[in-house]
Order: structure tokens, then sequence, then C-alpha cells
């Protein structure tokens, strides 16, 4: 399944980047907002370990393009359920969340 997901998300983000490189340049304010799925990896440890489900991450930028110099602010959010639990080989179902959130500021120099 998660296999499945990271193709169909890689494919996505593909589609996007053409699409995007294709746009007619303009100078000036933009916004953008993107989405996508999250593959967090299992966590483990010496008697411990946990199993993540797939999560979803969301972003939001607002940005200026001054022609072949763009600086731009983004801010994300990023989610993971946690399915399984296991303490020193006793496994549990489990009901939390692993989640981040990030901002940054960007500077593109297009060529």
């Amino acid at each position: 399944m998660r296999k499945w997901v990271f193709a169909v998300a890689m494919a996505f983000m593909t589609m996007v980047a053409v699409n995007g490189s294709m746009a007619i340049a303009a100078e000036g304010f933009y916004l953008g907002i993107q989405g996508g799925a999250v593959d967090l990896e299992d966590a483990e440890a010496e008697f411990a370990e946990s199993e993540m489900d797939t999560g979803y991450a969301v972003s939001g930028v607002a940005g200026y393009d001054f022609g072949y110099f763009r600086l731009e602010a983004e801010a994300t959010y990023r989610e993971n359920d946690i399915d399984k639990v296991s303490l020193v080989g006793n496994e549990t179902e489990s009901s939390g969340e692993v989640a981040s959130a990030a901002f940054m500021v960007n500077g593109y120099l297009d060529l």
C-alpha cells in the first residue's frame, strides 16, 4: 500500500512540475497551495517500536516574483497517525499521531 501511495504521489508531483514549468512567467505577487501524502518510517528503539499510517501534508506559499529572482514565505503542516505500538514484544493498537509544522523563507533564481 505504501509503495502505491508513494508512486501516485510522485506521478502527481511530476505532472504538477511539468505543468508549472510551462506557465508564462509574470512578475509580481503570487500565492500557492500544495498537498501530498507523507509516508513516515516506523520508529524503533531498544525496547519499543511503532508503526505509522500514511499521512498527509498541506503547504501554502506567498511570494513575489522579481523576474529572474523569486522570494517567498512557506508554511507546511504534516500529520501521520500511529497505527501500532509494541513495548517489549507486547503489541497494542494506538490512537496517537505525529505532527510537525515548518515555516521557511525561500529564494529562487530562475535561469
